[in-house]
């Protein structure tokens, strides 16, 4: 059985940090006991110290609740997926074994024993990494290019995968150079090389058989390119490397991780498979069939439904459409009547602006030239004007004060 896949994450490393805090826990410890026993004053540089371990011990329990919860939540979120995976894998082995009987009927396979092939085929999968598609789609097309021992030569190369050290998706290259030989009726060089990529451990054995039962004499790729090699000799010598018991417990190992989990895989595998079994998969088929004409319906209302209010849509839009051309129609009278408004105004109002201006660029003009005549030139009233004032004011304040009165002159 394929294996399936399970992933755990832990972003942080709970088992070193856990061991690095504990270790940083019995330092702490081992100094306050030497500060108890030492008594006196260092005694009482215990009870912080003691303290502190305390600290850092409820700081590991902490942690470590941390990372037990973490890992719970990812092992099952990985459960889940799992149990996913395997309806997944439940579900296309049911299928695999009806196309498997269908392709073995068209071969002209009487029903004994395609009833039998049937079994091997499901229980190699169930004993091995491999999945049941791969191992029925080999058997059946072996069976239809006329292998005679098609359920044991596809087993063969399936032990040999795992001896040679190959896992599941190296199987199907296998899988692929065994029926595209079987196909061709003699080895060739891209599917030899095709093998050898796959299994590189399985490549000199396999010259080895093959120049010992005669397949070839000389220079081994030469001879494959010529054709020497058949399909026949090619199965023959698989078959000797494949069906030896240190190549069949390699394919039925449970040592592996590998194994362990496809054997794992297989056993929760084959418990769905009985409850659909059991609830029969013509009504599980029937079961979907009908959601999927009920979908259909609901797709098929949906549309019917769209169509009924499209010419509401499309009556709204016109109607849109159609009050937005109006009022551009109408902004579009209305705009010149507002330009005209505003140029009337602005023809009545420039001309009194500009006399305004211009009577006020008059009157300061009058009051620049005003009091330039006032205080310049040598006959203005600040020369003659101020001089006399000033000899005025102060013969009054001779006479007022009762001083000789004195002749003044302002230069």
């Amino acid at each position: 059985m394929a294996l399936g896949k399970i992933s755990f994450q832990i972003d942080v490393d709970t088992k070193q940090l856990s061991s690095n805090l504990k270790q940083a826990t019995s330092s702490f410890k081992a100094v306050a006991d030497t500060a108890e026993a030492a008594g006196g004053k260092v005694g009482k540089s215990v009870s912080p110290l003691k303290g502190m371990s305390s600290a850092v011990g409820g700081f590991i329990s902490k942690v470590g609740q941390f990372a037990v919860a973490g890992v719970a939540v990812k092992a099952a979120s990985a459960a889940f997926q799992m149990l996913s995976d395997n309806v997944q894998e439940a579900l296309s082995a049911s299928d695999s074994l009806d196309k498997f009987q269908q392709t073995m009927q068209f071969a002209g396979i009487d029903k004994g024993a395609i009833s039998e092939a049937s079994k091997a085929v499901k229980k190699y999968a169930d004993d091995t990494v491999y999945d049941l598609s791969t191992v029925a789609n080999t058997t059946a097309q072996l069976a239809s290019n006329g292998v005679k021992d098609f359920t044991g030569l596809t087993q063969a190369a399936g032990n040999l995968n795992a001896v040679a050290g190959g896992n599941a998706d190296t199987f199907k290259s296998v899988a692929m150079v065994l029926t595209q030989t079987a196909g061709a009726g003699k080895l060739t060089t891209e599917n030899w090389n095709q093998l050898s990529d796959a299994i590189p451990g399985a490549a000199g054995p396999l010259q080895k058989a093959l120049q010992d039962a005669g397949a070839y004499t000389g220079n081994f790729r030469d001879a494959m390119a010529e054709g020497q090699i058949t399909a026949d000799e090619f199965n023959s010598a698989l078959m000797d490397l494949g069906m030896s018991d240190v190549a069949k417990e390699a394919a039925t190992s449970t040592s592996t991780f590998e194994g362990a989990f496809g054997s794992l895989e297989a056993t929760v595998v084959n418990g769905l498979q009985s409850m659909i079994d059991s609830i029969g998969k013509g009504n599980l088929v029937g079961l979907i069939n009908g959601f999927t004409s009920a979908v259909q319906t609901g797709f098929q209302w949906v549309g019917q439904a769209i169509q009924t209010v499209m010419p509401y849509v499309q009556s709204f839009f016109t109607g849109l459409t159609g009050f937005l051309g109006q009022a551009a129609e109408g902004l579009s009278g209305f705009l010149p009547a507002i330009s005209s408004v505003f140029q009337g105004v602005i023809d009545v109002a420039l001309p009194i602006l500009s006399s305004i201006v211009e009577g006020v660029k008059q009157y300061i003009g009058f009051l620049v030239e005003y009091w330039t005549g006032i205080f310049s030139g040598d006959n203005s009233v600040w020369k003659t004007a101020l001089p006399a004032s000033f000899s005025l004011f102060l013969k009054w304040l001779c006479l007022s004060c009762k001083m000789p009165l004195a002749s003044f002159r302002v230069l």
